[in-house]
């Protein structure tokens, strides 16, 4: 796998490198209403059909590997497990609300002032996150909710909470935040005491799992 990996990236870096200075790609840019800064990127994708490992996580074997830099130019990849990730998120904000939008932080997103921090499609840089936030609205009311792709325990907890509240601004009066693990029966009581840190908010703050199962019934009622 590592070798076909870097002959994918090598490639990659040349189908880059050729579309800085490609007329058709500088036109395609000059008709699409995205953003106003606009940067070079590659997108890996990197998925198989084994069910057997359908939700692997490639980015370990990946960490072991001596990677050349031949291009300054960022990559972002997507395996099966980030893949899987962002469905898990799709299928579950579906679910909870009809009118929603992903929502651009100021944190790590090149946006303008005077640009909508709410988009249809996601930036590079979110796809390739471990957390995505989106905001969803109903009449008036609008929440925001942050999907982490992590284990649940106090201080993960604790730092998605910051991260929350960093990422709304003030603007919202409730924040959910997502994990895969979370067991309301048994994790309530440490997601209380992580709470206590931001005491000083009046910010709604609730976990829930976005791992469907019967579990997520207790989180309903």
């Amino acid at each position: 796998m590592r070798r076909e990996f870097k002959e994918h990236l090598a490639e990659l870096h040349e189908i880059m490198e050729c579309a800085i200075y490609s007329q058709e790609v500088a036109e395609a840019l000059t008709h699409f209403k995205g953003r106003k800064n606009t940067f070079h990127s590659g997108l890996l994708i990197w998925v198989h059909n084994d069910s057997n490992s359908i939700d692997r996580d490639i980015k370990p074997v990946l960490s072991k590997m001596r990677l050349e830099q031949e291009s300054d130019i960022p990559v972002y990849l997507i395996d099966a497990g980030r893949a899987g990730f962002l469905l898990k998120i799709l299928d579950d904000v579906k679910m909870r609300c009809e009118s929603w939008s992903f929502y651009f932080p100021s944190i790590g997103t090149a946006l303008t002032v005077d640009e909508s921090r709410t988009r249809t499609f996601l930036p590079l840089e979110i796809i390739a996150s471990d957390v995505v936030p989106i905001l969803t609205r109903e009449g008036e009311r609008s929440e925001l909710l942050i999907y982490a792709n992590q284990a649940f325990d106090g201080n993960s907890y604790k730092k998605l909470m910051a991260y929350g509240l960093k990422f709304s601004l003030g603007l919202v009066s409730t924040i959910k935040i997502g994990l895969p693990d979370y067991n309301a029966a048994t994790d309530a009581p440490e997601a209380e005491r992580a709470r206590l840190a931001f005491s000083e908010r009046d910010e709604k703050i609730e976990p829930f799992s976005f791992n469907r199962s019967i579990l997520s019934l207790l989180e309903e009622n």
